[in-house]
C-alpha cells in the first residue's frame, strides 16, 4: 500500500477511451471488476489500512467522529463498503449517486468520465 492507502495490486490509469467503446452493461461489469473502490473513496475521505485490501474511514453518510466505515478492495469479491454505525453499504454506484446527489440511472447513463480519470484499476 502507498501512503494514501491505495493497494499495491493497482495502478493509476485513464480508462476513458476503453469505456467509451463499451456498451452500458459492459461498462458496469468492467468497473465493478476492475476499479479499486478505495481509489474512488480516497476522493472523499482519508483511508487507513485495516488488513489486506481493506481500509477504514469516517463514514461519508453520517456525522462520524470515529472511523466506522470499512472499504473492501479484495479482488476475488465485488468491492464494497459498509458502515458499522449507520448500516450504509454498497458499491461504486452508490458512492457516485450519493455524493453527486443523482439517481443510479443518471450515474449509469453518464459517460463515466468523472469516475474513470485517474482512478486505480486492478492489474
Amino acid at each position: 500500500s502507498n501512503r494514501r492507502g491505495t493497494p499495491s495490486f493497482s495502478k493509476k490509469v485513464d480508462i476513458r477511451n476503453e469505456l467509451r467503446a463499451m456498451s452500458l452493461a459492459s461498462k458496469i461489469k468492467f468497473v465493478k471488476e476492475r476499479v479499486v473502490l478505495s481509489s474512488l473513496f480516497s476522493r472523499y475521505a482519508d483511508l487507513v489500512p485495516a488488513g489486506e485490501a481493506s481500509f477504514k474511514t469516517l463514514c461519508l453518510f453520517h456525522d462520524d467522529n470515529n472511523p466506522s466505515m470499512m472499504v473492501n478492495d479484495i479482488p476475488e469479491s465485488s468491492p464494497y463498503f459498509y458502515c458499522f454505525s449507520c448500516g450504509e453499504s454498497g458499491d461504486f454506484l452508490k458512492i457516485l449517486s450519493r455524493k453527486a446527489n443523482i439517481s443510479y440511472g443518471a450515474v449509469l447513463g453518464s459517460s463515466f468520465d468523472a469516475l474513470s480519470t485517474g482512478v486505480s484499476v486492478q492489474e
